[in-house]
């Protein structure tokens, strides 16, 4: 893993466990007319703690980031 990779999932991970729960149900409000709600991010932001460290590796060094909107069918 490069040392580039290596820093921004130290820092996601820290960002995102310090996320507080309402945060959290914000950050699913923001997300969701974009399609993110599908996404990797928020899959980490909404699930267990013992998932979130898992996900937020994923998520930080390769996971999908691209918004999904198409198959959410959500008006804006």
């Amino acid at each position: 893993m490069s040392h580039h990779l290596q820093h921004d999932r130290e820092t996601c991970t820290a960002f995102l466990k310090g996320l507080l729960p309402n945060t959290r149900d914000a950050l699913r409000e923001a997300l969701a007319p974009e399609g993110w709600a599908d996404s990797p991010l928020s899959d980490y932001a909404f699930s267990a703690p013992d998932e979130q460290e898992e996900r937020c590796s994923s998520t930080c060094t390769g996971g999908s980031r691209r918004p999904r909107s198409e198959t959410r069918g959500r008006a804006t």
